[in-house]
């Protein structure tokens, strides 16, 4: 499957399940026929989210702290959701694909997060997204709410390069070596900047720990997010496992994933350094802002 697409990351439309019609479709389903007609859905998904809203207020369902998977692509961001829904204190919906621009886009990722996992009325503590692009974080001041807490998750500049070569050509039209590089680099730049605005209140991990040392890496999560238990290394598949997130094969084996062959991939020296250099920069910036050793 190609999608014909200059940005990789387009919003992604996921079949209804019929819980709730109307605040099903304002959640997912495209606007479509006249200027007029999208006006009037416009009107009838706001009052949904108002509805919706409202009823988990009347039944004292506290809004949930957002969690922030703060990465790049490849990164292993789409795992490691995987992996905090195995506790039940956690909600998601997947790579939700939309920007955060006020406090009411939290209550939209809440929402979506308990239709899609059809949980309309369970307590929870959190709900996760997963964001690997610039433009959905353009408001910076709501990353500093403390309704938010964000991980930052990068990985190492050859594996990354390579793996994200090897997406572009499997699902999407292939992308250049050197496009591959600057997104990277140009993602790490943000991640820093973010990182060092919002201090302490962030953690830090890589890939590395993710993948390879997985049982201490799950247990800093807990801490940092002072969960009631523990998170496992092997999860369950969703509805929008492969759709809202990584595509590939490998997500839905249900566990950690160590061996992963990628096809050959010749990566020039000089920009294999200056993503190296800009890896390294990163690692040393966000592991400082955020006190994470």
């Amino acid at each position: 499957m190609r999608l014909s697409t200059d940005v990789l990351d387009p919003a992604i439309r996921v079949p209804s399940w019929k819980v709730s019609k109307l605040t099903y479709c304002w959640a997912y389903e495209p606007l479509q026929g006249t200027r007029k007609d999208a006006g009037a859905q416009v009107i009838i998904r706001r009052f949904s989210f108002f509805l919706a809203r409202s009823v988990l207020l009347a039944l004292r369902r506290e809004r949930p702290a957002a969690v922030f998977i703060m990465g790049h692509m490849r990164c292993g961001s789409t795992f490691l959701l995987h992996i905090l829904l195995t506790n039940p204190e956690i909600i998601a919906c997947g790579e939700r694909n939309a920007p955060y621009k006020s406090p009411q886009d939290f209550d939209k990722l809440e929402i979506f997060a308990r239709i899609g996992q059809r949980v309309p009325f369970r307590r929870v503590r959190y709900v996760v997204d997963q964001i690997n692009h610039d433009h959905i974080t353009p408001n910076l001041e709501l990353l500093q709410a403390e309704r938010v807490r964000c991980i930052f998750l990068i990985r190492d500049p050859k594996e990354t390069i390579r793996s994200i070569l090897d997406l572009t050509r499997t699902f999407y039209e292939p992308w250049t070596v050197q496009r591959a590089v600057d997104y990277y680099c140009r993602r790490l730049e943000t991640l820093s900047g973010y990182a060092t605005r919002l201090g302490t209140g962030g953690q830090a991990l890589s890939y590395h720990d993710l993948i390879y040392d997985t049982p201490s890496t799950l247990r800093r999560l807990e801490s940092f997010l002072g969960l009631n238990q523990e998170l496992r290394e092997h999860y369950n598949i969703h509805g929008f496992t492969g759709k809202r997130g990584d595509p590939s094969g490998n997500i839905f084996r249900g566990r950690v994933v160590r061996n992963q062959g990628f096809r050959p991939v010749d990566i020039p020296a000089p920009e294999l350094e200056r993503a190296q250099q800009a890896y390294e920069s990163c690692t040393r910036t966000i592991t400082r802002a955020t006190g994470t050793r």
